[in-house]
């Protein structure tokens, strides 16, 4: 039913992006939880769209100091045929 109906698979992508919101959600809360009241006030946040550019407006509207984007350990030439995500919103120069 979920293939052969088209407008099924449609109505139901609100709830499919809701679940994934939920999930990445729980798990940074769960990620940040040993560190809440170190004197430090961490914030995150799940967003749709191009990794760096929604880094670089969040960081924009929000006024954030400081900013921590991992990278997963890719070689030297993976990162500079791929690129990184890290070193575009570092390279980026956001304020």
């Amino acid at each position: 039913e979920f293939v052969a109906n088209p407008w099924y698979a449609a109505a139901n992508v609100d709830e499919i992006e809701q679940r994934l919101h939920q999930g990445a959600d729980a798990r940074l809360q769960a990620a940040i939880a040993p560190y809440q009241g170190d004197g430090a006030a961490l914030d995150c946040k799940t967003l749709w769209g191009t990794p760096f550019l929604e880094i670089i407006h969040l960081v924009q509207e929000e006024g954030y100091d400081l900013v921590a984007v991992g990278t997963r350990g890719h070689s030297p030439l993976s990162r500079f045929l791929v690129g990184s995500t890290a070193a575009t919103v570092a390279l980026s120069g956001v304020r």
